[in-house]
Parts: C-alpha cells; structure tokens; sequence
C-alpha cells in the first residue's frame, strides 16, 4: 500500500476498499448558514457592553456629560450609536429566546447593527461636540461594538 492510499483508523492503517462505508464518505456537512456556538453569545455580550455605554458619559464637561450621555434632545452621534446597541441587544435577546440562530438574515441583521453602532461611535470620535475631551462611555460603545461585531462575523 502505498502513502496516499494509507489511512490511519484507530490505531491501523487501512487502504481505500478496507474503510468503513462511514468513513469513505466523511462527515455529513454542516447545514447552511449555522453559525459558531461561541459566535452568537459573543455578540450578546458585545451588544450588552454596548448598550452600557448608553448609561455612562460621553463627554467631561457640557452636553452629554452626565449619566445616559449618550442621549439628547439634539442630534449627535452617540444617539444613533446607543439606539444600534440597544436594537442590537433586542434583537439578539429575541434570537436567543427563539432559538432562530441559523438563519442567515437574523446574523446579517445583528452584524448590520454591531457595523452601525462602531461607525456612529467613530464618527462622535471624528466630529465630537464642544466643551472638552471625550469620557469613558464611547470607548465602552466602541469595544462592545467591536466585541459585537466579532460575534457576528465568525461562522462555520
């Protein structure tokens, strides 16, 4: 028998026509679109750290320096980057209670989310209010959203 029709099985070594028909055919593939066991949760945690972030200051000093910082009665990026975290976390509390892991449009749904949270915390980072340097509560928004965003690109 030569190297490349060689198998090893539990301790032997057997050709091609000694294999078990299980063996011969490999593992029965994985169902479309289902994604990692660690994958999934790794969100729900990023999208909870986020969603933290929605609690804490955005700014040292004026508008948005206290707590819920993120929140305003004017328009500012961190709005939009608390409203993503929060959706974010809805919906995967919801993929989690029902079970509806593998489909694909509830993973694209929450990378779509994890993708807007970043971005508008980027952009509060770029185009940041006056009164002052940044707080805690965008580098929370950011690592969750990133956590998050992680979660959901990693797939079998």
């Amino acid at each position: 028998m030569c190297i490349s029709c060689a198998v090893p099985v539990r301790g032997q070594v057997l050709g091609q026509e000694c294999l078990p028909d299980d063996l011969k055919t490999g593992p029965p593939p994985l169902p479309p679109g289902r994604v990692r066991q660690l994958a999934l949760p790794l969100a729900g945690i990023g999208f909870a750290i986020a969603t933290l972030s929605a609690f804490l200051p955005w700014k040292r000093y004026g508008l948005g320096s206290g707590a819920f910082g993120a929140w305003g009665m004017t328009w500012r990026w961190s709005i939009l980057a608390a409203t993503a975290s929060v959706l974010g976390l809805a919906l995967w509390s919801f993929c989690a209670v029902s079970r509806r892991w593998t489909g694909r449009r509830w993973v694209v749904c929450l990378r779509t989310l994890a993708i807007l949270a970043l971005g508008a915390t980027a952009l509060h980072f770029l185009r940041k209010p006056g009164f002052g340097p940044h707080s805690i509560g965008p580098w929370v928004a950011a690592l969750g959203a990133t956590v998050a965003l992680i979660g959901t690109g990693s797939r079998r």
